[in-house]
């Protein structure tokens, strides 16, 4: 009776970013729960713990990134199982979370899915949320039960403040995200720019680079934004910094190739898969350590790296691929 008494934390991972899991858990104190992970043919998932969860307060880490579908439904599906086997306390970590940009209806009969994936966590049985630099704040209301919204925003001021050396801008490549860089240049003493654009709501991933509304020129530009998906917002945005001058045609993006990947670690850039402009538009991209897609990730993309599923692992064992 005094074992199941006393309190016990226990770190739990998918397979979206295990050497992330393993930090953390060096940095805690503690070791990284074991689980075990296989796939049937049809393509159903199956996970449980290794070890016995009852009376414990246990955290399940996991990023939403891609294969996004696959990530989120591994999570749930060990969220479920820690409720089945007696947990105390589960505690959902996201630092990207899934689905959050949908948090309102733009268009008529359009889903929110960014409250979906809230009602999804706590129905598996989520008791808390924890997540990293949301798309938008309010997010948070869509949790009947404790949200946590924690920032990583300090790394990249620390970091900005020993490279960057001169006058400062901070620029967000649209208008939306102009809070989000007020934020970031009080803490570096900069001024603040952003990008008009336009964007057709028929169409996803594309975007006008309008016009600069700030003071750009002679200065050292730090574009900030929450999710890097395609690229196409900051590369615009990028040229526009460079070269003011109004574009009045759409800029098509192709998907980018394993050759010019870029990274962008999960805070205030989520980065997920930046396309790098041939042109050299950026001279930095912020830092890049493992946790995210890093600069190892490219040699990894070109060997085609992707996360295969379908054998039963632990987390001696790690997955090929990209994560972040």
């Amino acid at each position: 009776m005094e074992l199941l008494a006393r309190k016990r934390m226990m770190l739990f991972s998918g397979s979206a970013n295990e050497p992330l899991a393993h930090e953390v858990a060096d940095i805690l104190g503690i070791k990284l729960t074991g689980t075990e992970s296989s796939q049937f043919l049809n393509g159903e998932i199956y996970a449980r713990p290794s070890e016995s969860v009852r009376g414990a307060d246990c955290f399940v880490l996991q990023s939403h990134t891609e294969p996004l579908n696959f990530h989120i439904m591994e999570q749930l599906i060990l969220i479920d199982a820690l409720k089945r086997a007696s947990a105390r306390k589960i505690n959902a970590v996201i630092p990207f979370y899934g689905y959050s940009r949908q948090d309102k209806k733009g268009r008529p009969r359009e889903p929110i899915t960014a409250r979906l994936m809230a009602d999804l966590l706590h129905t598996a049985g989520a008791d808390r949320i924890i997540s990293v630099d949301l798309h938008t704040g309010q997010i948070q209301g869509f949790s009947d039960r404790p949200f946590d919204h924690l920032t990583a925003q300090p790394s990249f001021i620390d970091y900005l403040m020993k490279t960057i050396h001169g006058p400062i801008t901070v620029v967000s490549p649209d208008p939306g995200g102009v809070k989000r860089a007020d934020k970031l240049s009080r803490h570096l003493g900069a001024e603040v720019a952003f990008v008009h654009k336009r964007r057709d709501p028929m169409k996803h991933n594309e975007s006008i680079a309008l016009a600069v509304v700030g003071n750009v020129e002679g200065r050292n530009c730090i574009l900030v934004d929450d999710i890097i998906d395609t690229g196409g917002t900051v590369v615009n945005a990028a040229h526009l910094v460079k070269d003011p001058v109004p574009r009045t045609r759409r800029q098509r993006h192709e998907r980018p190739g394993r050759d010019d990947l870029a990274a962008a670690n999960d805070g205030s850039w989520r980065g997920l898969a930046a396309r790098v402009d041939q042109r050299g538009d950026y001279r930095r991209r912020g830092p890049c350590d493992g946790r995210g897609r890093g600069h190892d990730a490219r040699a990894r993309a070109r060997r085609g790296g992707r996360s295969g599923h379908g054998t039963r692992r632990t987390h001696g064992a790690r997955r090929q691929g990209l994560r972040c």
